[in-house]
């Protein structure tokens, strides 16, 4: 049971190309059994616990004390959920206290929901108290909910039924 389990941590992933893109980075990353994890042959961190690997070949991972690293960047502390920004490898992440942040810039308080778009790498998000915004930018008020296009753009909808483009 050991071995297999072995084989299933170490097994690498390559970045893969979505239809519009160049290539992506020929990167490949594994946790090996020692929860190191390892990049191009070279160990990247210690502890690991989960990563994603961005088009360009960056590794956004946490470790087992919820500590946030872009490659070998220490990027933040206390982090719940996270996303690598699938083509600048950014990491938009969130904290116990529902902090968002990309990589160690502050975007905002409350956060509930998020996304990120594709190509422009903008994040859309919504606070506790249904305000909208984009990036660190207050959008508008009493959403109830939005969609994020790959090219930045936010459609969303208020609680009167008022559609918003921004």
């Amino acid at each position: 049971m050991l071995s297999l389990l072995a084989a299933l941590l170490s097994f690498p992933v390559l970045a893969q190309t979505l239809p519009g893109r160049n290539a992506c980075h020929e990167a490949v990353v594994w946790l090996d059994v020692n929860r190191s994890l390892v990049k191009d042959g070279r160990v990247i961190g210690v502890s690991a616990v989960k990563w994603e690997l961005a088009c360009n070949g960056d590794v956004v991972w946490t470790d087992i004390n919820r500590s946030i690293y872009k490659n070998e960047r220490h990027v933040g502390v206390n982090a719940v959920e996270f996303k690598a920004v699938r083509w600048t490898g950014d990491a938009v992440w969130k904290d116990v206290a529902e902090t968002l942040w990309r990589n160690e810039t502050f975007l905002g308080n409350a956060a509930k929901k998020w996304e990120i778009a594709a190509d422009s790498g903008d994040v859309a998000w919504t606070d506790v108290n249904r305000s909208i915004y984009k990036n660190d930018r207050h959008v508008g008020v009493n959403a109830t909910a939005f969609r994020l296009y790959d090219d930045g753009r936010i459609v969303w909808d208020d609680v009167v039924g008022f559609r918003h483009i921004d």
